[in-house]
């Protein structure tokens, strides 16, 4: 029997697949929809944030500039990292491929509930709520297989693609910061807009005033239409970068080390202040098929991601020029 699921995540996923692609507008309509027709989500994010967190799950991918927009990716089933024959269920959820509504998970309506019902192949689901553990998200959807074998005919027999293991695909792709550095253009701190300063020692963003001239630092331009992230370089060259990549080039410049690896329990701590990049933070969060756990250490509020293997965490930490720091 399925757990309760997370209504506001599930709901809006089984929208996005149902819809195929949209516009940021439209995606905030339908979330602030849902959440204000659910006085139990009254908490749930903004709704970047839940798209956002769509995107590193695997469900959907994200264009974000201009107005915006959106595109489910394809179903697939996907390998989790030493589970034991455990893979996870990726990209659309429509109601054709699976219906999690009902008490009994045999008597849904989707290919997969129907499969899973006639007890042809041999596999077991489970349906886990992510709130439990402190967790964001829609439900994970897990297939146990009795072997590799079984997994890909199941794949086979939904329709859908089936690949090893994305965490680990991924992890071997990363481009590294340099070439994520030879891509940002030109452009000068945006004028008449509010600004910040971001503040590597305390992994946060501080007011900033408009100056004739800045200094060497990493500003965030708070447009009408967009976040515009600006690098001051040595030099004074001023690039557009993505927030991500450009909070790790600055701590690079400071020598900061702000990831945490623990072997012992498998675990990545990022802090909230520099978030992972989407491939990275993908390839941390399909380890498992669940967004990250918050966690403060130091009063300093953290993502805590599991079983992350050492060598996907050295993979991530190179890819932003990082130490990572062992802890016990």
């Amino acid at each position: 029997m399925p757990s309760a699921p997370a209504p506001i995540y599930d709901r809006i996923l089984n929208w996005t697949s149902e819809r195929g692609s949209g516009n940021l507008e439209n995606f905030k309509e339908a979330w602030d929809w849902i959440r204000i027709s659910d006085e139990t989500q009254s908490s749930a994010p903004k709704a970047t944030y839940g798209l956002s967190d769509l995107s590193a799950l695997g469900h959907v991918e994200i264009a974000w500039g201009g107005r915006g927009s959106w595109a489910v990716a394809r179903p697939a089933l996907t390998m989790l990292p030493d589970s034991g024959c455990r893979a996870i269920l990726v990209g659309a959820r429509t109601m054709a491929l699976f219906s999690g509504g009902s008490d009994e998970f045999a008597a849904g309506s989707g290919i997969l509930n129907r499969i899973y019902g006639e007890q042809v192949l041999g596999f077991d689901i489970d349906v886990i709520d992510p709130e439990p553990t402190g967790r964001k998200g829609p439900s994970a959807i897990v297939v146990a297989g009795e072997s590799l074998e079984e997994i890909k005919r199941l794949a086979a027999a939904l329709g859908i693609d089936f690949t090893f293991s994305i965490s680990r695909e991924l992890g071997a792709m990363f481009p590294s910061l340099e070439r994520a550095t030879a891509l940002w253009a030109e452009r000068n701190v945006p004028q008449g807009h509010p600004l910040k300063q971001f503040d590597p020692d305390r992994m946060r963003w501080v007011d900033c005033p408009e100056r004739d001239v800045y200094p060497e630092g990493l500003y965030r331009a708070e447009a009408s239409w967009d976040m515009v992230h600006i690098l001051r370089q040595p030099g004074g060259r001023s690039v557009e970068v993505s927030r991500e990549h450009g909070i790790y080039e600055l701590l690079r410049w400071d020598q900061i080390s702000a990831l945490q690896y623990s072997l012992r329990s498998r675990e990545l701590w990022v802090p909230v202040g520099a978030r992972l990049p989407l491939l990275q933070a993908r390839a941390a969060t399909l380890a498992t098929g669940l967004l990250p756990k918050y966690e403060k250490r130091n009063d300093q509020g953290g993502q805590v991601y599991v079983n992350i293997e050492a060598s996907l965490a050295s993979q991530i930490a190179d890819s932003l020029k990082q130490e990572l720091a062992q802890i016990d």
